[in-house]
Protein backbone atom coordinates (compact mmCIF):
# COMPACT_ATOMS: atom_id res chain seq x y z
CA UNK A 1 0.00 0.00 0.00
CA UNK A 2 2.68 2.18 0.68
CA UNK A 3 4.21 1.95 -2.64
CA UNK A 4 1.32 3.25 -4.63
CA UNK A 5 0.82 6.30 -2.19
CA UNK A 6 4.62 7.40 -3.26
CA UNK A 7 3.66 6.55 -6.98
CA UNK A 8 0.41 8.26 -6.54
CA UNK A 9 2.23 11.36 -4.97
CA UNK A 10 4.91 11.58 -7.56
CA UNK A 11 2.22 11.29 -10.35
CA UNK A 12 0.50 14.15 -8.54
CA UNK A 13 3.54 16.58 -8.14
CA UNK A 14 4.73 15.73 -11.94
CA UNK A 15 1.13 17.00 -12.99
CA UNK A 16 1.68 19.96 -11.07
CA UNK A 17 5.00 20.79 -12.27
CA UNK A 18 3.57 20.56 -15.51
CA UNK A 19 0.99 22.84 -15.15
CA UNK A 20 3.28 25.01 -13.80
CA UNK A 21 5.71 25.40 -16.90
CA UNK A 22 3.16 25.71 -19.25
CA UNK A 23 1.25 28.81 -17.37
CA UNK A 24 4.99 29.98 -17.29
CA UNK A 25 5.44 29.43 -21.83
CA UNK A 26 2.70 30.57 -22.04
CA UNK A 27 3.12 33.94 -20.29
CA UNK A 28 6.49 33.88 -21.95
CA UNK A 29 4.59 33.46 -25.61
CA UNK A 30 2.13 36.39 -24.69
CA UNK A 31 5.25 38.52 -23.55
CA UNK A 32 7.27 37.71 -26.76
CA UNK A 33 4.05 38.70 -28.77
CA UNK A 34 3.07 41.96 -27.44
CA UNK A 35 6.73 42.46 -28.11
CA UNK A 36 6.41 41.57 -31.86
CA UNK A 37 3.48 43.84 -31.97
CA UNK A 38 5.60 46.96 -30.77
CA UNK A 39 8.37 46.41 -32.84
CA UNK A 40 5.58 46.22 -35.84
CA UNK A 41 4.21 49.85 -34.82
CA UNK A 42 8.01 51.07 -34.27
CA UNK A 43 8.40 49.88 -37.78
CA UNK A 44 6.08 51.00 -39.52
CA UNK A 45 6.24 54.74 -38.16
CA UNK A 46 10.08 54.51 -39.02
CA UNK A 47 9.20 53.65 -42.60
CA UNK A 48 6.58 56.28 -42.29
CA UNK A 49 9.18 58.74 -41.15
CA UNK A 50 11.50 58.14 -43.65
CA UNK A 51 9.16 58.54 -46.64
CA UNK A 52 7.47 61.73 -44.85
CA UNK A 53 10.95 62.86 -44.81
CA UNK A 54 12.12 62.06 -48.26
CA UNK A 55 8.95 63.71 -49.94
CA UNK A 56 9.58 66.97 -47.92
CA UNK A 57 13.23 66.78 -48.85
CA UNK A 58 11.67 66.08 -52.24
CA UNK A 59 9.49 69.09 -52.49
CA UNK A 60 12.66 71.58 -50.81
CA UNK A 61 14.67 70.96 -53.61
CA UNK A 62 11.82 71.48 -56.23
CA UNK A 63 11.32 74.82 -54.40
CA UNK A 64 15.14 75.62 -54.47
CA UNK A 65 15.17 74.51 -58.26
CA UNK A 66 12.30 77.07 -58.91
CA UNK A 67 13.94 79.87 -57.69
CA UNK A 68 10.95 80.39 -54.89
CA UNK A 69 8.59 80.29 -57.63
CA UNK A 70 5.85 78.47 -56.33
CA UNK A 71 4.06 77.82 -59.55
CA UNK A 72 7.03 76.43 -61.03
CA UNK A 73 6.97 74.26 -57.99
CA UNK A 74 4.11 73.07 -58.02
CA UNK A 75 4.88 72.04 -61.87
CA UNK A 76 7.70 70.33 -60.75
CA UNK A 77 6.17 68.56 -57.73
CA UNK A 78 2.80 67.47 -60.57
CA UNK A 79 0.45 69.40 -58.53
CA UNK A 80 -1.66 72.43 -58.57
CA UNK A 81 -0.79 75.20 -56.47
CA UNK A 82 -3.34 76.79 -54.05
CA UNK A 83 -3.20 80.60 -54.55
CA UNK A 84 -3.94 82.80 -51.02
CA UNK A 85 -6.77 85.13 -51.00
CA UNK A 86 -7.44 87.34 -53.16
CA UNK A 87 -5.65 90.95 -53.11
CA UNK A 88 -2.66 89.49 -50.63
CA UNK A 89 0.75 88.94 -52.09
CA UNK A 90 1.51 86.55 -54.07
CA UNK A 91 4.79 85.09 -53.31
CA UNK A 92 3.76 84.88 -49.45
CA UNK A 93 0.59 82.49 -48.43
CA UNK A 94 0.87 80.61 -51.60
CA UNK A 95 0.59 76.82 -50.82
CA UNK A 96 1.13 73.74 -52.70
CA UNK A 97 -0.34 70.50 -51.43
CA UNK A 98 0.31 66.86 -52.43
CA UNK A 99 -1.76 63.72 -51.53
CA UNK A 100 -0.40 60.41 -50.75
CA UNK A 101 -1.35 57.09 -49.80
CA UNK A 102 -0.39 54.42 -47.34
CA UNK A 103 1.70 53.67 -49.24
CA UNK A 104 3.54 56.79 -50.01
CA UNK A 105 2.04 57.02 -53.60
CA UNK A 106 0.66 60.01 -55.13
CA UNK A 107 -3.25 60.17 -54.45
CA UNK A 108 -6.19 61.94 -54.75
CA UNK A 109 -7.25 64.12 -51.79
CA UNK A 110 -9.91 61.52 -50.72
CA UNK A 111 -8.10 58.50 -50.64
CA UNK A 112 -5.23 59.98 -48.73
CA UNK A 113 -3.34 59.07 -45.53
CA UNK A 114 -1.06 61.74 -45.99
CA UNK A 115 -0.56 65.55 -46.84
CA UNK A 116 2.35 67.26 -47.77
CA UNK A 117 2.10 71.16 -47.65
CA UNK A 118 4.84 73.75 -48.72
CA UNK A 119 3.54 76.99 -47.85
CA UNK A 120 5.41 80.08 -48.66
CA UNK A 121 5.84 82.20 -45.34
CA UNK A 122 7.60 85.36 -47.17
CA UNK A 123 9.07 85.25 -50.60
CA UNK A 124 12.19 82.87 -50.39
CA UNK A 125 11.34 81.23 -47.44
CA UNK A 126 8.91 78.38 -47.38
CA UNK A 127 7.80 75.88 -44.17
CA UNK A 128 7.08 72.07 -45.67
CA UNK A 129 5.44 69.84 -43.54
CA UNK A 130 4.50 66.11 -43.87
CA UNK A 131 1.17 65.31 -41.66
CA UNK A 132 -1.59 62.58 -41.23
CA UNK A 133 -4.54 63.48 -43.30
CA UNK A 134 -7.19 63.31 -40.85
CA UNK A 135 -4.83 64.88 -38.05
CA UNK A 136 -3.76 68.78 -38.05
CA UNK A 137 -0.03 67.46 -36.49
CA UNK A 138 2.70 67.93 -38.34
CA UNK A 139 4.71 64.60 -38.94
CA UNK A 140 7.30 65.96 -39.85
CA UNK A 141 8.67 69.28 -40.94
CA UNK A 142 11.21 71.86 -41.94
CA UNK A 143 11.93 75.47 -43.23
CA UNK A 144 13.58 76.16 -46.51
CA UNK A 145 15.07 79.43 -48.51
CA UNK A 146 16.24 80.21 -51.50
CA UNK A 147 19.43 82.28 -51.72
CA UNK A 148 19.14 84.54 -54.70
CA UNK A 149 23.01 85.71 -56.43
CA UNK A 150 23.11 88.80 -57.72
CA UNK A 151 20.05 90.01 -59.74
Amino acid sequence: MRGRRTASARTGLFLAELIIMLLIFALCAAVCMRMFGAAQVNSDRSRDLNWASLRVQSAAECYKAAGGDVAETARLLGRQETPAGAGEDPSAGSCVLSYYDGEWAAAEEEEAAWVLCLDVVEEGLADIWVSPADEEEKFFYIRTGVVYHGE
